[in-house]
């Protein structure tokens, strides 16, 4: 480099540095007192923000205190408080207003069912101190939500007699929280004093940001501020101060950057005026030696515009001196260029050619993968769920398990299964989903009518995009219209006969499913009709046994109808505890047959109306073993098998055969005891005559503990009085 051209560089770097050192000397301390007022900004912000919460929890407080103290209140009889709370709750913050009693029950508005809430540590607190309590957010079981209690103590003579409690949804806590902004910036969170986070945004990571905050910082009323790093290493200002009503602390979080914008700003603006100082100097010493560089200036010109792609330009050199030998060296460079672009144009229009049809190539099978692995997942749940159709022998189960599955594939918000009944000509629900059961009451349709004439005039699905456009669908209760979509899929036999409909109803059904639905139709009408076959044969040996049972009693008159008799005693029973409808099916075997093995006993044994000798004794007492061989190889009986074999076990394990004691005895085994005895006292016997309801009761009673289990017994005395109440009646 010349000398002409070193000397003014030089000036210009040292202007530059000096410049630099005097702005960054100055700024410091210009940006310390900037950030302080932007600190002190934004702690006065979230005071002022969060007296809005603090507003709302004290508004609450006062009216409930207001409400304490009136003597409708303190009468604690809830009749006369409830018409009077409900109207102050018009114009309250509170979603519900109850009253609790000294034993933690209570009622609230919005129901009149006695609460219990004496897992509720505000409660406790409350009764204890006479103090008002506010709760943190707490999960409402009979709301389905999240809500803040403000208990407040009942207080007559200067005693508790109970507390006035009103809840607030933490929705509109949750409100205020999200609006809190700081310049409309940041992200803020609610937590306790111990660090527990109760309300946050999503965006937020509260729970690390609490374990940098010390107590002593969220409790200072006067707020306060801490520098820290996020898990994605942005650097960022948690701002906090404390709701002292409740002894929470609110904390917003926001960007170092949207805080520092005044900064920010300063830096721009000292940097243009920087950038615009240093380009007048430049531009002067431009100017200064200009003269001196034309032929460069226009040198670089050409060369920008060969840049741009004129590969045919030629400098014209005018002096034969180094700038002259630049411009020859130049123009032999742009000609070899100009002879590599012609062919590089060449090549790269071919390749652009090959790119495109890869691209293209390469979507479609993209698409045609996604597809396939689209249908291999469904045709796999769909395989799947035929195979499991074919190992679920009960009918019910198995109409119910159709359902679940097809429901959740489709993404349907009701279902239910229709069978098809040809001899009534309609259409009956069987099995459903998210309907009431009074609703299923009035959803039966004949053939001829509605969808149902379309399903079988058509036999094939039926997609309706909005039932109340479409005079096929026939409504038979007040519906709610958001479930506007229907789709029907008939299951039909081998002679394409409709014996059943699967209806689905939904705000948005998914409609990918179709083709492998009316695969799996077919499935389920095999798995239906082996389902009903395997049933009918199941009745059928019951039947049989149950005809071997009865011809048995009919060689003793004492004993005729006893079997049925305990079958309906212990179906009594169960239907009273709600036993499944699978365990009352097996509770229905088990009972009738529970005395099958006194075939195996003879006659002379089995009749003798003489006092039976020790041998004979023990030979009536293995009839329990015998049933429960004789039944054994039968499949649909081996649950019932429990009730056969150990129906004479006693409570206090002094039964037969195997002793077994209390609840080591199966519970449909001891409601059968229960039964037999009951049945066996109040009937006339050989060797004695029959009981009295109300004695064979009170026998039942006295045994409950030792013979009987007594919760059972409890249930069963209550059974019968009820039924002797409704026969009077």
């Amino acid at each position: 480099m010349k000398l002409k051209y070193k000397l003014p560089i030089y000036n210009l770097i040292i202007l530059i540095i000096g410049f630099v050192l005097l702005w960054v000397m100055s700024f410091s301390r210009i940006q310390a007192y900037v950030i302080e007022i932007e600190h002190k900004k934004a702690i006065a912000s979230i005071h002022i923000q969060s007296k809005e919460i603090e507003t709302l929890l004290l508004s609450g407080k006062h009216q409930l205190i207001e409400m304490s103290k009136q003597d409708y209140i303190q009468s604690m009889d809830w009749q006369r408080v409830k018409p009077k709370v409900e109207k102050r709750l018009i114009d309250s913050v509170f979603q519900k207003i109850g009253l609790v009693y000294p034993d933690k029950t209570y009622f609230i508005t919005g129901t009149d069912e006695l609460g219990d809430l004496s897992d509720r540590k505000y409660i406790d607190e409350a009764l204890a101190t006479g103090n008002v309590v506010v709760s943190p957010p707490l999960f409402s079981r009979s709301d389905n939500m999240y809500q803040v209690v403000i208990a407040v103590p009942i207080v007559e003579a200067e005693e508790s007699i109970g507390i006035l409690i009103g809840a607030i949804l933490v929705e509109e806590i949750q409100q205020l929280v999200y609006n809190l902004k700081i310049d409309g910036n940041g992200d803020a969170f609610l937590c306790s004093t111990a660090g527990e986070v109760y309300i946050r945004s999503e965006k937020i990571e509260a729970e690390e940001l609490c374990q940098l905050l010390t107590k002593r910082e969220l409790i200072n009323k006067d707020g306060g501020y801490l520098h820290y790093s996020d898990s994605e290493g942005n650097n960022k200002i948690a701002f906090f101060a404390s709701l002292e009503e409740v002894g929470w602390g609110i904390v917003i979080s926001i960007d170092s950057i949207h805080l520092y914008k005044p900064i920010i700003e300063l830096f721009t603006k000292a940097a243009i005026a920087f950038a615009v100082v240093l380009l007048m100097l430049v531009i002067s010493m431009a100017m200064g030696i200009g003269r001196f560089l034309k032929q460069v200036q226009k040198l670089i010109q050409d060369m920008k515009k060969v840049e741009d792609g004129n590969y045919i330009l030629q400098v014209e050199v005018e002096n034969n001196d180094e700038v002259g030998e630049i411009g020859v060296q130049f123009n032999k460079t742009v000609e070899a260029i100009c002879i590599r672009d012609e062919e590089l144009q060449s090549l790269n229009e071919e390749l652009a050619a090959s790119t495109e049809e890869i691209i293209n190539t390469n979507q479609k099978l993209m698409w045609a993968h996604e597809e396939i692995v689209n249908n291999l997942q469904k045709q796999k749940l769909i395989n799947q769920l035929g195979e499991n159709l074919y190992t679920v022998t009960d009918f019910q189960n198995l109409m119910e398990m159709i359902l679940v599955h097809t429901q959740e594939m489709v993404q349907a918000d009701r279902s239910a299964l229709f069978l098809h009944y040809k001899e009534e000509r309609a259409f009956k629900v069987k099995s459903y989903l998210n309907y009431t059961d009074d609703e299923v009451a009035m959803m039966n349709f004949k053939s001829n009518e509605g969808t149902f004439k379309w399903m079988i005039e058509n036999k094939t699905e039926l997609f309706i995009p909005d039932v109340y456009d479409d005079e096929r669908y026939i409504a038979r209760f007040p519906e709610d219209e958001k479930y506007k979509m229907l789709l029907q899929l008939p299951i039909c036999n081998e002679e394409n006969d409709i014996i059943g409909v699967i209806s689905y109803r939904a705000v948005n059904i998914n409609l990918g499913y179709i083709p492998f639905l009316k695969q799996l139709s077919k499935m389920i009408s095999i798995a239906l009709h082996n389902s009903q076959l395997l049933n009918q044969i199941e009745e059928t040996y019951f039947e049989v046994i149950v005809s071997l049972v009865k011809g048995m009693e009919l060689k003793d008159s004492y004993i005729k109808g006893h079997s049925e008799r305990v079958m309906n005693y212990s179906l009594m029973i169960g239907k009273k505890i709600g036993l499944s409808h699978e365990k009352m099916n097996i509770l229905r075997y088990g009972s009738i047959l529970h005395d099958i093995g006194k075939m195996g006993i003879p006659d002379e044994i089995l009749l003798k109306k003489e006092n039976l000798t020790n041998e004979e004794f023990k030979l009536i007492q293995e009839h329990p073993q015998i049933g429960e061989k004789l039944l054994m190889g039968l499949k649909f009986l081996r649950e019932s098998l429990s009730i056969i074999r150990n129906h004479h076990e006693r409570f206090d394990g002094t039964g037969y055969p195997d002793g077994l004691i209390g609840k080591d005895i199966p519970q449909l085994t001891r409601i059968v005891t229960i039964a037999d005895a009951f049945d066996a006292m109040t009937t006339i016997r050989s060797y004695r005559g029959a009981m009295k309801t109300s004695d064979a009761l009170e026998e039942l009673r006295r045994n409950s503990g030792t013979q009987f289990d007594s919760d059972l017994v409890d249930l069963f005395i209550k059974a019968m009085e009820n039924k002797k109440n409704r026969t009077f009646k």
